[in-house]
């Protein structure tokens, strides 16, 4: 790696460091000073440079193969391979490992050194605001450079792999930033309603809000759906293949996280959206009927939906619904587990909904007749009731990428289909007609409503 520069500049009323990597990467980071303090920053910046240089008395002898070389290598073939994490990596490397292992040959690296570098890392800090590394990302960092360092074993560059340290003994237990927010549960069935029927939300948004808080899917998984994945002869709901995901840093479909293929019942609340939504949401959405390979819920134009983009629209929808802070896109699959725990459903049933492991999800494939039953009763359990009174508010359909007018789905007083579901859950029965589709499930040109 050439010399890594770097320059001050203010951002607002501080000054923020920017460090510009070999490939042309530019890196801000807090200098933690006021605009009127330039000379207190650039000292800053310029130990920050030296740290990342590393020492000139630590050059190695002519030939060795230091970490940092080994590293850039590393990251280099990662990066043709196209490795998702690999940006993730580079910057753990570049600002957590670098300045202290970079100048060091690989053969001299010993155990007790890298024990040293790893029990170190909970008091750094971050490069972006200065505050100590998360215990989470700690545990990246350390994952990096063991990773790093077995492949070198694997191409006989060294011997043994001198990462030899005990999580559970060297590194801290993993706790979120923020202690306490998993235990929040989510969201409240009030809120929930809100999302999926107030029309001062887009139709498209209230669809992908339904998939997200009645299946327990990763936002991922809700925006690689498409209507190929619906399965509307299922009986007695409507199944949801989820084998794929967006993956948000350069918009591509790949695997789900655990790599494991999921089905997931679909709740007749969902099932009355997606109805709505392809008989003629979508068509105002995109200006043509959808097919079997479109997105169930695309972005305006045609496009997928990443997380960045969703999360901000999340975020102003809850805001336009007045629903409290803090409510994070998140926590849509502990609402969807919540809320179907507090109806009575069964924990072991939901984690083979939201959780499988690579050997359950295969078995629910090969046994999916006599645990079909269970799935549906446990999504089954959500019930959820209109909030009273009703909110206030404009109802208009801010849809994204047009506005249009669509249609809020309320549901009648009793759905006889949701009963008959429930029961038929309830007893492992199976009829030909219980939710009243057409058994080719849907097409483009007649829809299955």
């Amino acid at each position: 790696m050439s010399e890594i520069r770097g320059y001050i500049r203010p951002r607002g009323r501080k000054l923020e460091a920017v460090l510009v990597l070999a490939d042309g990467t530019k890196r801000p980071k807090a200098t933690g000073f006021s605009v009127g303090e330039e000379e207190q920053a650039q000292r800053f910046l310029d130990v920050l440079l030296e740290e990342l240089r590393g020492p000139a008395a630590a050059a190695p002898r002519p030939g060795a193969l230091t970490f940092r070389a080994w590293g850039e290598a590393w990251i280099a073939e990662r990066k043709k391979r196209g490795v998702i994490s690999v940006a993730n990596e580079e910057a753990q490397l570049t600002y957590h490992a670098f300045p202290d292992l970079g100048a060091i040959p690989l053969a001299e690296l010993t155990r007790a050194r890298m024990l040293e570098w790893v029990r170190s890392l909970p008091s750094r800090r971050t490069e972006n605001t200065g505050e100590l590394l998360s215990p989470r990302y700690v545990h990246h960092v350390a994952g990096t450079v063991k990773r790093l360092l077995q492949e070198a074993v694997d191409v006989d560059h060294i011997q043994v792999n001198p990462c030899t340290w005990r999580p559970k003994r060297d590194l801290p237990a993993k706790r979120d930033k923020k202690g306490g927010k998993r235990n929040q549960g989510g969201l409240e069935p009030g809120e929930v309603w809100q999302l999926i029927h107030d029309e001062r939300i887009g139709e498209d948004r209230r669809v992908m809000y339904a998939l997200d808080l009645l299946t327990g899917m990763r936002p991922g998984e809700v925006a690689a759906r498409r209507w190929r994945d619906l399965d509307t002869t299922a009986e007695p709901l409507w199944r949801l293949h989820v084998g794929t995901a967006i993956n948000s840093r350069n918009s591509t479909e790949k695997s789900t996280k655990t790599d494991v293929e999921k089905v997931v019942p679909v709740h007749p609340l969902l099932r009355e959206l997606l109805r709505s939504w392809y008989a003629e949401g979508w068509r105002r959405f995109q200006g043509r009927d959808p097919t079997p390979d479109d997105l169930v819920v695309p972005r305006g134009g045609g496009g997928v939906r990443t997380n960045g983009h969703s999360n901000k629209r999340w975020k102003a929808d809850t805001e336009r619904l007045g629903l409290p802070p803090g409510r994070s896109h998140y926590e849509t699959r502990a609402t969807f587990r919540s809320l179907a725990i507090a109806g009575g459903a069964q924990r072991a049933d939901l984690d083979l909904i939201t959780h499988p492991s690579p050997r359950e999800a295969k078995d629910v494939y090969t046994r999916l007749e006599k645990v079909w039953p269970a799935l549906c009763r446990a999504v089954l359990a959500i019930e959820l009731e209109a909030p009273s009174p009703a909110t206030p508010g404009v109802t208009r359909n801010d849809t994204d990428g047009e506005v249009a007018g669509g249609i809020a789905v309320a549901p009648a007083a009793a759905d006889p289909e949701m009963e008959k579901a429930r029961r038929l859950a309830g007893l492992g029965l199976f009829t030909t007609s219980v939710l009243n589709v057409g058994a080719a499930g849907f097409e483009p040109a007649t829809p299955a409503v």
